[in-house]
């Protein structure tokens, strides 16, 4: 068994996700939230993509080519997968959990490690280290004039600190993540570790390099602007605002010392071989936000609902409940479903009365009450984006969700009803091309769909074109507020010319709120508030996977989405039939939202 520095972290956050890791597996991806090899990959590919950027920096910066320590690991490609930063980084912390060492040697790999440090290379890439069964491929090393080493840690994500108020305002300038600092502890110990044992010089520095969020590419990418720089196992003060007074605040990125570690390393050899029985006795479960830990990840309307399906402020109250050995909520005893009233999880009354009743709560006064500021025309809006590490067009920073499908029903008071669709598939020289979609079932009396070429504002241009008559006095409904609103604001931001899409976030109303609200509770919802959860309970016959066959989901629609822009589909045949599935995808989302509308109008 090998520990390497993501099993470190893991047992660090909680023993038994450690040893669910080696144990058991797919309990580990249930709790890390991984649907499918093919997220693993991508993750991997992300990561590496990032690599390969500080890489080429550091290649630029010292005039040599970087020695690749790990040559031909390769990520197969991956398909239904997001590209979000916080779901990368808070769920992979080691590219080693994918690595079969029985094509790649660990021994071997430190021996061609330690033979490039004592041939003075200038850029290690992926050098391996293995001292005691522990295990560490760190990403860079860099040599320093006095023959000593840098390590670089690279992560593909655009912050590495904790938040810190600052003058009424969040900011990323308190301390490095705890598990960066664990993960980084782990590392510099077993290479030192190393390195003494060949008589080698001790690291020097450690730094972090990651993505630097206020960049913005416009023209050739600028590596020098777009990675920044944390400095490592370091003591530093900052100045901030806190009530109204100027304090000095000690950020202390300190590492973990050895002393720190050995135990928990040797600790982790002794516990992570037990079986479960006895691994429970010697670490006992505590306090924990992976819920999914005090049961099956499973929600059964007509059975059993498990505790995974709770909101995390409730872990401590399901902690002691679930001591008591009582895993349903139809177990429930009138105190304990008190406790969770008292706790705001109004969620078990209602799923209790639901399921007594084997019909919906329904509090029609209330969603009366939500419904009467919405004015005609209604505007039903949805957006589709793509989102990479690397900014690839130009006015777009990493991780930017850029808006590249809209599509928007406009509902009329007569109930008429008009569509507008528009998809942007390449950065070329700019062209508006109408098409006109095959008849289907859920076409409207007036449809206008629109492929975009040019530059990705060229189609937010279009989507104001199409609303433009009713900017002034319409509502426009969403189906998650804070994703559409965020990315108008950044529109706004990088577009002065259309800061007409900040008076679309002034008149949004939010169509999840009647269920986020439990304004209407169906336990068919499966405790979820999101409208595709919410469609196939109250309009049975919009089923995507019936629609189409290729596109079912946001993140193969973002998949499709970067492949036409990337040109990764390139015959002429294939792309005019994947963007005309990928507007009718979108269509059915903005119309699904006019369909929840119309249907909770009728059942009030």
């Amino acid at each position: 068994m090998y520990i390497t520095k993501s099993l470190f972290v893991d047992y660090r956050k909680l023993p038994k996700l450690a040893w669910r890791k080696k144990h058991d597996p797919e309990v580990y991806k249930k709790i890390r939230k991984l649907e499918s090899d093919e997220q693993e990959k991508h993750i991997m590919k992300i990561g590496m993509a990032v690599e390969a950027a500080v890489v080429e920096f550091f290649e630029r910066r010292y005039g040599t080519k970087a020695r690749d320590l790990m040559p031909g690991l390769q990520i197969p490609p991956e398909k239904n997968v997001e590209n979000d930063e916080d779901y990368i980084e808070d769920h992979i912390e080691d590219e080693d959990d994918f690595i079969d060492h029985a094509m790649f040697d660990p021994e071997l790999l430190m021996q061609n490690t330690l033979q490039a440090i004592k041939d003075q290379e200038a850029i290690l890439y992926q050098p391996t280290f293995l001292i005691d069964q522990c295990l560490v491929r760190w990403d860079l090393m860099v040599r320093n004039d006095d023959g000593t080493y840098t390590l670089c840690e690279i992560k593909a994500k655009t912050s590495v600190r904790k938040t810190v108020s600052d003058d009424g305002e969040k900011k990323a300038i308190g301390e490095i993540n705890k598990d960066l600092i664990d993960d980084m502890s782990f590392q510099k110990r077993v290479i030192n570790s190393v390195l003494e044992n060949e008589g080698l010089p001790a690291i020097g520095k450690v730094e972090l390099r990651h993505l630097n969020k206020s960049y913005i590419k416009d023209g050739d990418l600028s590596l020098n602007l777009l990675l920044t720089k944390q400095e490592a196992d370091t003591q530093h003060t900052i100045s901030i605002y806190q009530r109204k007074k100027q304090v000095e605040k000690l950020i202390d990125d300190t590492l973990l010392t050895p002393e720190d570690i050995e135990p928990l390393v040797q600790q982790m050899k002794k516990t992570l071989v037990m079986g479960e029985e006895n691994f429970n006795k010697r670490s006992p479960r505590t306090g924990t936000k992976y819920l999914e830990y005090f049961g099956e990840s499973r929600t059964d309307v007509y059975g059993t609902v498990m505790w995974s399906g709770i909101h995390h402020s409730n872990a401590s109250v399901i902690q002691d409940i679930y001591y008591e050995w009582t895993h349903a909520l139809t177990e429930l005893s009138d105190d304990e479903i008190e406790t969770f009233n008292k706790n705001g999880q109004r969620f078990i009354w209602l799923y209790l009365d639901a399921k007594e009743k084997n019909w919906p709560v329904i509090d029609a006064t209330q969603i009366e009450k939500e419904f009467a500021s919405i004015q005609y025309p209604i505007c039903f809006y949805d957006y589709e984006s793509i989102s990479v590490p690397i900014p690839r067009m130009d006015m777009t920073f990493p991780y930017q969700q850029v808006v590249v499908q809209y599509s928007l029903h406009k509902l009329y008071e007569n109930g008429e009803m008009k569509h507008y669709g528009g998809l942007f598939v390449q950065e070329w020289t700019k062209n508006v091309e109408q098409i006109v979609l095959p008849d289907h079932e859920w076409k409207v009396w007036y449809e206008s769909e629109k492929i975009v070429t040019g530059s990705y504002d060229d189609l937010l241009v279009e989507f104001l074109r199409d609303i433009w008559e009713d900017l002034e006095r319409s509502t426009f409904v969403v189906r998650h507020k804070w994703f559409e609103n965020t990315r108008n604001t950044e529109i706004a931001e990088l577009f002065p010319d259309l800061s007409d899409y900040l008076k679309i976030n002034d008149a949004t109303y939010d169509l999840r709120d009647i269920f986020s609200k439990l304004y209407y509770f169906d336990n068919w919802f499966k405790g979820s508030s999101s409208i595709k959860k919410v469609l196939p309970v109250l309009v049975p016959r919009m089923n995507y996977a019936d629609i189409l066959d290729e596109v079912v989901n946001w993140s193969i629609a973002m998949i499709k989405l970067q492949e036409l822009i990337e040109w990764t589909i390139v015959a002429e045949q294939e792309r005019a039939d994947m963007s005309e599935k990928l507007l009718r995808y979108c269509g059915l989302d903005s119309l699904a939202m006019v369909k929840i509308y119309e249907e909770l109008l009728r059942r009030i």
